[in-house]
């Protein structure tokens, strides 16, 4: 095996070897490191980079005496896979890495190892594992046998608590109303009864009738607090979050629709006759991977997950943090020949923009910025025509329909936030629940595991299926308890601004432009306007290397500058790569 360094200028800046006291474990045994070898080894901040953490690159290790310490990797008669390894990486006594063991090509004489950690081992451990395979937790089900003649262990009692669950306290979910279209025509809701200001409890509701259903279908979802769900998955993986921006932001109200829960033709339902424990994994949408689903979080609300391996520890930080002025450092170097600096033209632009929703309207944005005012919409009589109503902020447009008549269609409801032209895109990968305008504490969720499903076939789900429908991955904030013309007191859900009566006015929205302006305004200004590559050679003592913080701007002479990532060697001999950005 011939290993190769990643920078052969950073190879021939290489001193006469001093061979230290360098030690590596695997699972708490030693492992014989051949004589004097070197581990070349990068962090790679999370700030700039999906893929970051710490890592080595591949090294070889003596086939013998390793491969029982190792767990006998590339050995033909091993079942299954080598199990999960841990390493400690140390040189005179102190820590400088800690994580997982991955391996490359395996001979009879050599065996490749990887070191990994941080982010990196963090996607390797949730490699294959779905949201629905966590444990997020449970709570009382009622059982359908006993419901029969207990008035409080039936679902109308299910319903209360969760009622008076719908809080801005509480830190794990709400079950704010939302409506469900199906086929029929028939229109079932998360809904309130409403017989006067008093009455809040949760029922369920048919839009065609207008009345309460009490032997109707029910559909109900829990609403889980993002915070919540990101403090599970890292708990699951044996780390402690030290600290939550998002949960003590303004989005710590940002919500993730469940499955749905269907609960038969009468209100006590029928989820599952025997289930006395609703387990919340079990409400998960299905398909969803954990890393893909922080990664749709981070992109959101532009955010970073910092992970420290040693200490196994995470903070959770927005980036534009970066840019604080206590963020700010000198950074105390001597240089080394070698040093280079790239200049790329920055590409003068950048968007914010959904990939993905139900409609095609939500998101189209080429129409003019600057539109006519009115108060309500008048008649639809010219094509084309565009108004804008500032109360409700909302745009609207003159389309034909399926008759060939014109009619008014709300557009531009998520539309993209361009500063200007450019190449740096961030995707966002979420349904937003449309606000519905006549209804106004409801907002829509598309199913479409709800779409092929005819009225006459409901009583066939009750016993024929598994009691849930899937849900597209969906997000919303929750504004807590609002207060509708007066009289009507609901948990209020949404997804963009909205002021439907004129009386309640959330302020903030998931809409690129209030993202942009809350969270990505600094960080895309620099990456696209200031941000100009660089790559130095440095000296660093082992404790200024390790105390190096992604979560800083450095001062190197006089010039600022943002740390995309740092290689150095084991056996260390104080010579690092850094590269970066100006700051």
């Amino acid at each position: 095996m011939v290993w190769m360094m990643r920078s052969a200028t950073f190879q021939n800046l290489r001193n006469k070897f001093i061979n230290p006291d360098m030690k590596l474990t695997v699972n708490n045994k030693a492992i014989a490191l051949p004589v004097g070898g070197t581990i070349s080894l990068e962090r790679v901040s999370p700030y700039l980079n999906d893929n970051s953490g710490s890592y080595s690159f591949p090294f070889p290790v003596p086939t013998l005496p390793n491969q029982q310490n190792l767990d006998w990797p590339g050995r033909l008669q091993r079942v299954g896979d080598v199990i999960d390894q841990t390493f400690i990486l140390g040189e005179n006594g102190i820590q400088i890495l800690r994580g997982a063991v991955d391996y490359d090509s395996v001979t009879k004489d050599e065996i490749g190892l990887i070191l990994q950690s941080g982010d990196t081992e963090f996607n390797k451990k949730m490699e294959g594992q779905n949201l629905s395979d966590l444990d997020f937790g449970s709570e009382w089900w009622p059982n359908y046998m006993d419901a029969e003649t207990d008035a409080t262990n039936n679902f109308q009692a299910k319903f209360a608590e969760w009622d008076l669950s719908n809080s801005l306290d509480n830190q794990m979910f709400v079950v704010a109303p939302f409506q469900i279209k199906v086929v029929d025509t028939l229109r079932v809701v998360n809904y309130q009864q409403w017989n006067g200001a008093g009455d809040t409890h949760l029922a369920m509701y048919d839009f065609a009738g207008g009345n309460p259903l009490w032997n109707a279908c029910a559909w109900f979802c829990l609403q889980f607090k993002i915070y919540f769900l990101i403090e599970k998955i890292f708990e699951s993986a044996g780390y402690i979050i030290l600290e939550d921006e998002l949960k003590s932001s303004e989005f710590k109200t940002a919500v993730l629709f469940s499955k749905i829960l269907f609960l038969g033709h009468e209100i006590r339902g029928r989820l599952n006759t025997r289930m006395t424990v609703l387990y919340y994994n079990y409400l998960m949408p299905d398909g969803v991977d954990v890393v893909t689903f922080l990664r749709t979080i981070k992109n959101i609300f532009c955010i970073v997950y910092l992970i420290d391996e040693l200490k196994k520890e995470v903070r959770i930080q927005f980036k534009k943090d970066l840019f604080l002025t206590e963020n700010l450092s000198p950074l105390k170097i001597k240089e080394i020949e070698g040093w280079s600096h790239q200049e790329v033209k920055a590409s003068k632009g950048f968007s914010l923009r959904y990939s993905s929703q139900d409609s095609e309207w939500d998101t189209k944005s080429n129409y003019p910025e600057w539109v006519n005012d009115v108060y309500d919409l008048p008649a639809a009589l010219n094509d084309g025509e565009i108004l804008s109503i500032p109360r409700i902020d909302r745009d609207y447009i003159t389309i034909r329909n399926d008759n060939g008549d014109l009619v008014w269609q709300e557009i531009g409801r998520l539309k993209d936030y361009p500063e200007a032209p450019g190449e740096e895109v961030v995707e966002i990968n979420i349904k937003v629940p449309e606000q519905l305008q006549y209804i106004e504490h409801s907002i829509t969720l598309e199913s479409p595991y709800l779409q092929n499903y005819s009225q006459q076939l409901y009583s066939l789900m009750v016993y024929a299926q598994d009691f849930t429908s899937n849900v597209p991955l969906s997000i919303s904030l929750y504004h807590g308890r609002k207060t509708f013309a007066s009289l009507v007191n609901y948990p209020f859900l949404s997804g963009a601004k909205i002021s439907l009566d004129g009386l309640i006015n959330t302020g903030m929205s998931l809409k690129p432009e209030y993202l942009y302006n809350s969270v990505y305004s600094e960080y895309l200004n620099w990456k696209t306007y200031r941000a100009r590559e660089f790559t130095k050679y440095i000296e660093l003592t082992m404790d200024e290397l390790l105390s190096l913080q992604w979560g800083k701007r450095y001062i190197i002479n006089g010039i600022i500058v943002i740390l995309e990532s740092v290689n150095y060697e084991i056996p260390y001999w104080g010579k690092v790569e850094i590269k970066g950005y100006t700051g």
